[in-house]
């Protein structure tokens, strides 16, 4: 039986709630029943990681779990959509200035003799770089300029320094790439999705109501009843969250995203003004990304991220998203 969404109750009745995001280290059902116990209420699983049989056990383990405790939780399959990302099977570790080429699997060899090699698994990132262009991985933690640009790869100069490992997101700021919303992959991942009677579906990269409503119409051939989240994450969402927000379920302020396209002080504004939107609509609104980051590494928070938690909290958000399981 489908889920309803009035059974999520991301609601501001009991204060913001908590979603978690499954991965190896809360993989086991012990570990998510403790979850729930001390708070949680939905789980998120990202699609750009794993493969269905992993999936499917952690919605096994969620189920019986919440089943356990008897008390309903959540379950959003986070939709990779028209994003880069770097493949292969090795990490690269780059010095300050070391020239890198970037370029599509199957022409790695080829450009080996012009300096390391990073590989990506989208053609069209090569349609909209130009010499002078930023390329981010990851939400920043490693910088490149780029030097020249072809139809098929690019050279680039290494300003931030750092180790890029494969399966992570790469970004140009201020740039959108150039291509359908979703790929027949995310196409078969909401499937999936639907199959599986998750709560919610997470869209990444919404440009606007059209990418949302491309989504319904693909429900409605799939006889799914499927809530749909909107990440706020690129120049293009931000600009038509308003209309976004009319054809959503619920929206969430992705910061990480957000923080590689607009200025890192401009975050908490532009985090300011998706949740007003999203109030104005009458629907939920999740804030995601550096949240208790510093718990990575210690067993107690820095006092920065509970000042940051704290402004959240008062700030009419319905959920918060940890993304570092």
């Amino acid at each position: 039986m489908q889920t309803t969404l009035s059974s999520i109750k991301l609601t501001q009745n009991m204060g913001p709630k908590i979603l978690a995001t499954l991965g190896p280290s809360t993989s086991s059902i012990d570990v998510i029943r403790e979850m729930i116990k001390q708070g949680v209420s939905g789980f998120r699983l990202n699609f750009a990681f794993g493969t269905p049989e992993i999936w499917s056990s952690y919605i096994k383990y969620v189920r019986e779990a919440s089943s356990a405790l008897d008390t309903v939780v959540s379950i959003i399959g986070d939709i990779p959509g028209p994003q880069v990302r770097t493949t292969g099977v090795e990490s690269i570790s780059l010095s300050k200035d070391d020239i890198v080429v970037v370029t599509y699997v199957d022409l790695a060899d080829e450009y080996k003799r012009l300096g390391k090699v990073v590989l990506v698994d989208r053609r069209e990132l090569f349609k909209i770089l130009q010499p002078g262009d930023t390329i981010l991985y990851g939400d920043g933690e490693v910088e490149l300029r780029v030097i020249e640009a072809s139809v098929d790869h690019a050279k680039c100069i290494t300003v931030n320094p750092g180790v890029l490992k494969p399966g992570r997101k790469i970004v140009v700021p201020g740039k959108e790439l150039p291509t359908s919303f979703l790929s027949t992959r995310d196409i078969e991942l909401i499937k999936y999705a639907c199959n599986e009677d998750l709560t919610y579906i997470a869209l990444s990269y919404v440009r606007s109501e059209k990418d949302v409503l491309f989504v319904r119409d693909l429900l409605r051939q799939f006889k799914c009843n499927i809530g749909l989240i909107s990440k706020i994450e690129t120049p293009g969402g931000l600009t038509n969250a308003e209309n976004i927000a009319e054809v959503s379920d619920a929206l969430l302020v992705a910061r990480g995203d957000l923080g590689v396209h607009f200025p890192i002080e401009s975050i908490p504004l532009l985090q300011d003004r998706v949740v007003q939107v999203a109030v104005k609509h009458g629907i939920p609104v999740i804030v995601a990304t550096d949240i208790l980051e510093s718990m990575i590494e210690n067993n107690r928070p820095s006092r920065s991220d509970v000042v940051g938690l704290y402004n959240i909290v008062y700030s009419l958000v319905d959920a918060v998203l940890l993304t570092n399981e």
